[in-house]
């Protein structure tokens, strides 16, 4: 019986592994930068732009935010928020939202979002004649009392806020 011999590893061809290997190894590293980075790169003015333009072709009204920071550790804050209403009258302004999410606990089904702080809000809610809000008239899909049966979990944390609600006129 005669046994079956392996060849020997040639040089070319542990030169070809370690060549794969290193290959292997800087991409793993170039995404792993990525990752660290991509809080900084969705910080930029440019991304918040276009996410900002995003929103806008999506509602019937115009959002803009002034600035906002993300980081792995320091969470999510937005600063000089402002909604207006498809009348371009002010629905919303807020002067800071932060939000302190556990980025783990966000890719499960119910996620925590931690701590979601509001600095002095200032919404204005006004009733046309059919008895819709200008806020359901601005974000298209918006029911307000209804559930879209997603559970999100979050502290909440309002710091001198305002709501004024301002009913239709009533008929002589």
């Amino acid at each position: 019986m005669l046994a079956e011999e392996n060849p020997a590893p040639t040089k070319s061809t542990n030169k070809k592994r370690r060549r794969w290997l290193k290959i292997l190894l800087l991409v793993l590293l170039i995404v792993a930068v990525l990752i660290g980075l991509a809080p900084a790169i969705i910080s930029t003015s440019p991304v918040r732009r276009m996410a900002v333009r995003q929103i806008n072709g999506r509602i019937n009204g115009q959002l803009s935010i002034d600035s906002w920071s993300i980081g792995w550790f320091s969470g999510i804050k937005l600063r000089g928020i402002s909604l207006l209403d498809q009348n371009s009258q002010q629905l919303a302004s807020v002067e800071s939202v932060s939000l302190d999410p556990s980025y783990l606990s966000l890719l499960s089904d119910g996620p925590d979002l931690g701590r979601l702080s509001v600095r002095r809000p200032h919404l204005e809610i006004r009733f046309g004649p059919k008895g819709r809000t200008n806020l359901e008239e601005t974000i298209p899909g918006l029911e307000l009392g209804k559930s879209s049966g997603k559970q999100i979990s979050f502290d909440l944390q309002v710091e001198d806020g305002t709501v004024v609600i301002h009913q239709p006129d009533a008929a002589p």
